[in-house]
């Protein structure tokens, strides 16, 4: 069994322990992991949201102890393990391609965790690395904000005046269901699919790729909605509640649901014979995937701590 871990339960684990009580906590987690037979393994989305934080004011420790964590739990001085980006998935999936630029970009990102687990001065590491963390700092905004602007877009396509903030369709309960009604249809399931497929090809395009011919991609085009099927699953769960809330996802952290539903795309999904189950004590996350497909691995943290027997990797 592979595990992936969310950043919360990273930061959690984290929080108000020392560097070298994280070591000794991490230690007996992958003991007791190995005994049972759990394989914990990096989320490149996870890794790229702690890191985006290293250089905040005021919240670079907890989070650069986070990376510490993270790191520790799937990799060693040799080697770590982790789930590639969604997008490196589907560009093998389908284009039969090995996207090198943003297989890179995981590689880099496992060098700095590794850095930062193994040096005595983390921020000589972070000074080393200002660069390379900005940039994922700037991509880890930018899709954010991209996110924020197509939201917005969507719902102006039913109301013109709609920014976000306003109660989507206000006492409009006719418009409302006629929302969820698209939420709910295949036309929903289809558009998000293939503006993921169309968003992967024209970058693999510009970075100079040749693609197969369309008599060769057609055939694998059914892959991505079984890859993306509990992510998608989320979306549209996720979309069923912003319309009946005010939520500005240009504020409060509103748009961290985006990230969620990267990790969730390896749920369902399996490396070589063994599944792949998701850590989180996120409860949208797990009412989801259960009211989903009830036999998917997903799990709290609370039941991770019961399940491999140990009851303090949160510090009180």
């Amino acid at each position: 069994m592979h595990n992936v871990f969310d950043t919360n339960f990273y930061r959690t684990l984290a929080a108000r322990r020392t560097v070298e009580e994280i070591k000794e906590l991490l230690q007996r987690l992958l003991e007791k992991e190995n005994k049972l037979g759990i394989k914990p393994m990096m989320c490149s989305i996870v890794a790229q949201e702690l890191l985006s934080h290293l250089l905040d004011q005021g919240g670079g420790t907890n989070c650069t102890n986070a990376c510490i964590a993270l790191y520790l739990h799937t990799g060693d001085r040799k080697e770590f393990r982790m789930i590639p980006l969604p997008e490196v998935q589907i560009a093998k999936m389908v284009f039969d391609i090995d996207w090198k630029q943003r297989i890179q970009t995981q590689e880099s990102i496992g060098i700095i965790l590794s850095e930062l687990a193994m040096t005595t001065s983390t921020s000589s590491i972070i000074d080393k690395y200002v660069k390379e963390i900005n940039q994922i700092r700037n991509y880890v905004l930018g899709v954010e904000e991209t996110l924020a602007d197509s939201v917005e877009q969507l719902f102006k396509k039913y109301e013109p005046n709609f920014k976000l903030g306003d109660l989507p369709f206000g006492e409009n309960k006719t418009l409302r269901k006629e929302f969820l009604d698209y939420i709910d249809s295949a036309c929903f399931d289809l558009e998000t699919i293939m503006a993921l497929l169309f968003s992967i090809t024209y970058v693999l395009q510009q970075q100079g790729y040749a693609l197969p011919p369309i008599e060769v991609i057609l055939p694998k085009l059914s892959q991505i909605y079984k890859f993306f099927a509990a992510a998608l699953a989320f979306r549209k769960e996720y979309f069923k509640r912003f319309c009946q809330n005010r939520m500005d996802l240009r504020k409060h952290n509103n748009t961290n649901y985006i990230w969620d539903e990267y990790i969730l795309s390896s749920l369902g999904n399996s490396i070589g014979s063994e599944q792949i189950g998701i850590v989180t004590s996120d409860r949208c996350m797990n009412e989801t995937m259960l009211n989903f497909n009830p036999s998917l691995k997903i799990i709290t943290t609370d039941g991770n701590s019961k399940e491999v027997g140990i009851n303090d990797l949160v510090k009180n």
